[in-house]
């Protein structure tokens, strides 16, 4: 067996930079307010406007960028065999495939190769082949009386 070895520090690195990142966004959102360039009823002056929505959008594309590394940190500790992939729905979770795989394909088969045969008699009947084996459809009503 090969040792395999994994550089984790990208990842890591990412994510702290990310973070710092988020927090200088979060700051530029609450400084006008914190340092008293804004005052408390007033309107919002131009420099509160863009210090607020600058900030805003920095912190937004810095939990993306966390979300990334993060992501991508687990991708790479699952390829590395550090962690096991969680569970998908529909697939056992030891990677076999479920003993009831089989039994569905089987009555899906089943199913299949009836209702074709079933539509088959159904257009032979609408043709006219199958007419003459059919006893003739009464029509309910008062056929009897005069």
């Amino acid at each position: 067996m090969t040792a395999t070895h994994v550089r984790l520090g990208k990842g890591y690195w990412g994510i702290g930079i990310c973070v710092s990142i988020f927090f200088g966004g979060g700051w530029l959102m609450v400084s006008p307010f914190a340092l008293g360039y804004q005052r408390y009823g007033d309107p919002w002056t131009t420099a509160t406007t863009n210090d607020f929505w600058v900030g805003l959008s920095i912190t937004l594309f810095s939990l993306v960028g966390i979300m990334l590394f993060a992501f991508s940190l687990l991708g790479m500790l699952q390829a590395a065999g550090f962690l096991r992939p969680s569970p998908r729905p529909g697939r056992a979770a030891s990677g076999i495939a479920s003993p009831y795989h089989d039994e569905y394909e089987r009555t899906m088969a089943m199913l299949a190769v009836t209702l074709a045969t079933e539509l088959t008699g159904r257009r032979e009947a609408d043709n006219g082949k199958v007419h003459a084996a059919q006893p003739p459809v009464q029509a309910s009503g008062d056929e009897g009386k005069s």
